[in-house]
């Protein structure tokens, strides 16, 4: 096994700006950042860059996605991360929470619905819909009674890099998710209104690219993914996105 080198926080590119929002992130992992990546035959690690130690991991090489031109590639076969259950990560949406994460989807993925992350059992994140050179993104989450089902109403198109972000509280079940692509507000509509209380994810691990049986994989590349267990500030949150656009050079509006 090797690690690459070159470690710089935030590339100097605006230096660790993720790591100062909101207190902090719960985790945080960013492939332009060499030395976050353990190579086996494939990524067997991505380190987590926000100090909790919420590293992902993947022991059976067949399960390890590739590591190409600063980004994670998951092969929409059966790639996955995933980071064991932490307190830190716990209980993402209850009280506000966030997630950002840059992704070029080439496709809606596995089954039509390739995950961008799946908290295992109460939420999960992905592509669907794929038609004319475009997805939608969907999001569930776990509640008592109904779940919650939110789906973006504006194409995404594939072999993009796109940065996205998603707030949600959902200690309301009238509340609906903020989303935004490349900066701008991203539309959804509610496939399934919620009724109950959301479900905590307390003991649940996170998977990235994948469901935790792996039969939802991510056709793509994942360049970065960040998630608060609060919800930033208007203005963290603009620092964020520019953060990334910089990093990236991704324009956003």
């Amino acid at each position: 096994m090797m690690s690459m080198s070159g470690l710089v926080l935030g590339g100097g590119q605006g230096g660790n700006v993720p790591l100062q929002i909101a207190g902090g992130p719960a985790a945080y992992y960013d492939a332009s950042v060499p030395t976050t990546i353990s190579i086996d035959t494939g990524v067997d690690q991505w380190t987590d860059l926000s100090g909790n130690g919420n590293h992902v991991v993947q022991a059976t090489t067949g399960l390890q996605p590739s590591y190409t031109a600063g980004g994670v590639e998951f092969d929409g076969v059966d790639d996955v991360l995933i980071a064991p259950a932490a307190t830190s990560m716990e209980n993402l949406w209850s009280g506000g929470g966030y997630c950002l994460f840059v992704v070029r989807p080439d496709s809606d993925g596995e089954a039509d619905q390739g995950r961008i992350f799946d908290i295992d059992g109460t939420t999960d994140f992905f592509c669907e819909s794929e038609a004319g050179g475009f997805i939608r993104f969907r999001m569930t989450v776990t509640f008592s009674g109904t779940n919650a089902g939110f789906r973006s109403t504006v194409s995404i198109p594939v072999g993009a890099t796109s940065i996205n972000e998603v707030s949600y509280d959902a200690d309301n079940v009238a509340n609906v998710p903020s989303w935004r692509f490349n900066g701008a507000v991203l539309a959804n509509s509610v496939v399934t209104t919620p009724t109950g209380a959301v479900t905590s994810d307390a003991g649940n691990a996170l998977n990235i690219g994948n469901n935790v049986i792996s039969s939802r994989t991510l056709d793509g590349g994942l360049f970065a993914f960040a998630m608060y267990t609060s919800i930033p500030t208007a203005t963290e949150q603009t620092a964020l996105r520019q953060f990334f656009s910089r990093k990236f050079g991704i324009a956003i509006s």
